[in-house]
């Protein structure tokens, strides 16, 4: 992935059955550019007031800076995803850090599992965010999808981190209700 891509979707067919989606963030996005960039204004500004350094100079500091911040958040950050069905077993969530450090996995057994769903999420600051909502069985055993009562439905969410777009979001779950439902999955050729 190159700078300034977008998210994108890694589809695996295992021989076994089990299917992988997977979702990867490049290093820099288009959206981390403007933090960035104020980030480096403002170290290249308190070189030049406190040290009087000379503009170059502080300007390639406040570079130097936002480069080493964007180099740490980017082996720190969540950056792949990975949603696995395995038939007769369950549902995987996994996230991955650049680092390798602090690696997150639960799997969510098949009789568990109720149906999946594209929750969205409204930030403070009016942006849009979509995650598969994998909702889970509730105790009593009755089906949460059936919308009778204001019940609160319990539910493991994939794709958190990455923040992939709807389209893929959508795509994942068409491809993934009818493995819950008990199809074949189709394999690419």
């Amino acid at each position: 992935m190159g700078l300034g891509d977008k998210e994108r979707l890694v589809v695996v067919h295992h021989d076994s059955g089990a299917v992988e989606w997977r979702i990867q963030r490049p290093l820099l996005s288009p959206h981390d550019l403007p933090p960035l960039l104020a980030l480096g204004g403002m170290v290249a500004w308190a070189v030049v007031m406190n040290w009087r350094w000379t503009w170059p100079q502080a300007v390639a500091s406040g570079a130097l800076v936002a480069l080493l911040v964007q180099l740490l958040q980017g082996l720190l950050e969540v950056s792949c995803e990975t949603l696995t069905f395995t038939p007769g077993q369950g549902v995987r969530f996994e996230a991955r850090r650049r680092s390798r450090l602090n690696e997150q996995a639960r799997m969510v057994p098949l009789s568990k599992v109720d149906c999946a769903i594209i929750h969205e999420h409204t930030t403070p600051m009016r942006k849009q965010r979509s995650y598969l909502a994998v909702a889970l069985k509730p105790e009593g055993g009755r089906p949460a999808a059936s919308h009778g009562s204001e019940e609160m439905v319990q539910a493991e969410l994939a794709f958190v981190n990455t923040e992939p777009r709807l389209a893929l979001v959508r795509q994942v779950l068409a491809e993934l209700q009818p493995l819950l439902a008990g199809k074949e999955p189709k394999k690419k050729k």
